[in-house]
This record gives C-alpha cells, sequence and structure tokens, in this order.
C-alpha cells in the first residue's frame, strides 16, 4: 500500500486501511453513529453502516471514498440534530447505496435496507409539498439531487447544477427547490418573459427516492397556481423528449396537450391556465 494509506480503528473490533484524506472522516462518522440518541436498533444500525461504508472506502478511489464518507458525515449529523432536520438523508442513503450497487458491496445495501423504514418510521410521513429558495446551506443537496435518478430519467433533464448555473445568468428565470415537509425531495425552474407572455417549465424533476409518491403533481399544481399570478400569463408551456424514462406519460395525463411544434428533438406542451 502507498503511504497515503492507513490503518483506521471503528471500535474494537474494526480496521480499515484507507487514504489519509478519508480516515479522518470516517473516525467522526463512527463517533456521531456511537453518540446518537436514537433507540438502540437505530443507533445499531448506524454503527453498522458506518463500518460498512468504511469497507467499502478501502476499494474506492481516495475523491469517492471522500465524498461517500463526507456524505455519510452530513446524514448523521442531521438525523441526530436536536431538534431533528430530516430534508437529505433519505437521498444520502440512496447514493450510498447506489455506490454500493455499482461497487458490489452488498453489505452497505444490506443494512440501507433495514435502516430506511426505522428511521421513516421515526420521522414519519413527509408533509406537503412547498418551494423554498435555494441558498448556500442547500445549494450542495439540491445539486447531488441528480444522481438519485435512474440512469434512463437522466437522459432527459440537465443535472441540476447546470440548471443552478443557468437560472443564475438568467433574468427571466425563477427557481426553487421542492420540499414535502422538511425534507429536500425535487428542483424546479421557470422561464418566465410576462412581454412576449411566455410561460416555460424550463427545469423539473423529484428525486429517485420520493418518486411515485405524487410529489411532482402537487409540485406543479403549485407552480401552476404561481404562474397564474404573473402578468399576461394564459398557458404554461413544457418540452420533453420521448422514448423510456420520458416524463411525455405524466405531462400529458396532468392535462399538458402537444401544440405541434418541436424545439431541439423535444415535443412542445401546452397547458391552458
Amino acid at each position: 500500500m502507498p503511504e497515503t494509506y492507513s490503518p483506521t480503528q471503528l471500535g474494537e473490533n474494526t480496521s480499515v486501511r484507507v487514504h489519509v484524506s478519508v480516515a479522518p472522516v470516517l473516525t467522526e462518522c463512527y463517533q456521531l453513529a456511537l453518540k446518537s440518541k436514537h433507540a438502540p436498533q437505530i443507533k445499531d444500525q448506524l454503527l453498522a453502516l458506518v463500518v460498512a461504508v468504511a469497507k467499502m472506502c478501502q476499494d474506492l478511489h481516495p475523491g469517492m471514498g471522500h465524498r461517500e464518507a463526507f456524505r455519510l458525515k452530513v446524514m448523521l449529523g442531521e438525523i441526530d440534530s436536536d431538534p431533528p432536520k430530516p430534508y437529505w438523508w433519505a437521498n444520502g442513503l440512496h447514493l450510498t447505496a447506489k455506490t454500493a450497487n455499482q461497487t458490489g458491496h452488498t453489505q452497505v445495501k444490506t443494512v440501507i435496507d433495514a435502516l430506511v423504514p426505522q428511521l421513516r418510521a421515526y420521522f414519519g410521513k413527509p408533509g406537503e409539498v412547498s418551494f423554498k429558495e435555494v441558498g448556500e446551506d442547500s445549494v450542495w443537496q439540491v445539486s447531488l439531487l441528480s444522481d438519485t435518478l435512474a440512469p434512463i430519467q437522466e437522459n432527459f433533464v440537465a443535472p441540476n447544477a447546470i440548471s443552478l448555473a443557468e437560472g443564475l445568468l438568467s433574468e427571466k428565470a425563477w427557481f426553487r427547490a421542492v420540499y414535502a415537509g422538511t425534507e429536500l425531495v425535487g428542483f424546479i425552474m421557470l422561464y418566465g418573459d410576462a412581454e412576449e407572455a411566455v410561460y416555460f417549465l424550463w427545469r423539473f424533476m423529484i428525486a429517485g427516492p420520493y418518486q411515485g409518491r405524487g410529489y411532482a403533481k402537487e409540485a406543479i399544481d403549485l407552480l401552476v397556481e404561481y404562474v397564474r399570478t404573473r402578468p399576461n400569463a394564459t398557458e404554461l408551456l413544457v418540452s420533453y423528449g420521448q422514448g423510456e424514462g420520458s416524463p411525455e406519460g405524466f405531462y400529458r395525463k396532468y392535462g399538458f396537450e402537444p401544440n405541434g411544434e418541436i424545439d431541439d428533438n423535444e415535443i412542445i406542451a401546452s397547458l391552458k391556465l
């Protein structure tokens, strides 16, 4: 092993050999789990998760290992904060499980499958959908939501990091993070030009762990309410590609109808307001 790798002790029975940039983060993760105020069954699963992720990090590139360890640290700090701030844990665990699947570390996935229902029971069902501005405390998490999408979905929406950059540079962009209660579930961006009477749903996505729960419809409901308050708004436009993973079915079911126009190989559809 290169000298940049060192043994790291996690409890009495586990030692892993990881990059020196990863080791202190994993140690902090283990201490956070060890000091958890959760019930014993959750605390035990948190400790098991840290150990499983640490073993996975042994086989990862240092940069990827640091990313996994840091994300785990954020999640552990969030679920044990006082009061708890459950807005990222489900997405964080989803991304960790995704890495575990890609790298063949089945124990990580096994622990997460056992932990998720326990945390969901503790935090309860997410609340009503709302929009919140993206700030310095949430821009990282909003950007990473794109990584929770299935591969076939990634072809139909730009990464949130790109959307945020475009939104910040466009005077006609209006963008928000989508929340269900306190949990971050998606991202939405509107292009609005009152003078031209054009309102276009520029970007929209719901994170993988939260799909199929009705949050997409609730978010569009809120957007429609908002657009109706804007000057000269008579319709809301959207565009979509076709094929497996396309959001076409969702938009057609909601009430958007193709208007006969095509832009950059995407069908443009209209919802009358």
